[in-house]
């Protein structure tokens, strides 16, 4: 079972954008599905409640880690993320159920958790799972398309 950490689940790359602004006080980790606040003019972690803001994957974490360390030994925070627009990437299922290939997925419990909806989408269902369907299970990774909404 998989937990929110930090992993870089980039598989294929299609586009990115580099330099996206986020608080520097802000923990951000690879993986993380970003959204878009307005009001702050700033990325920030998604939720269930993040509407329809996302802009895609965070391939970069904040603050930077020492390494050796689980710690961090010196305030390394950056001001700048890269995200991963467009892509097949890997993400933490959320409930247990049955997905079929190009099912709508949007962010579920955290940033790094997904399930199946159209309220908030974030992707499809990667079409090389089998069309009669593949039962999943909350914790489990599933490959998803990245589908950031047009501006």
């Amino acid at each position: 079972m998989a937990t929110r950490e930090s992993i870089n689940r980039v598989k294929i790359e299609g586009w990115r954008v580099s330099r996206v602004p986020i608080d520097p006080a802000q923990v951000v980790y690879q993986g993380d599905l970003m959204v878009w606040n307005a009001a702050a003019r700033q990325a920030v972690p998604g939720s269930s409640a993040s509407g329809g803001t996302f802009i895609g994957m965070s391939d970069t974490k904040n603050p930077v880690g020492t390494a050796g360390s689980p710690e961090f030994l010196s305030d390394t925070g950056k001001p700048r993320i890269n995200v991963i627009q467009q892509g097949l990437v890997e993400v933490i299922w959320g409930s247990t159920e049955t997905i079929y290939p190009f099912e709508s997925v949007e962010i579920g419990a955290n940033a790094q958790t997904c399930e199946k909806g159209t309220g908030n989408p974030v992707g499809i269902i990667d079409p090389a799972y089998t069309a009669t369907g593949t039962a999943v299970t909350a914790g489990d990774l599933v490959r998803i398309w990245l589908r950031v909404p047009d501006a």
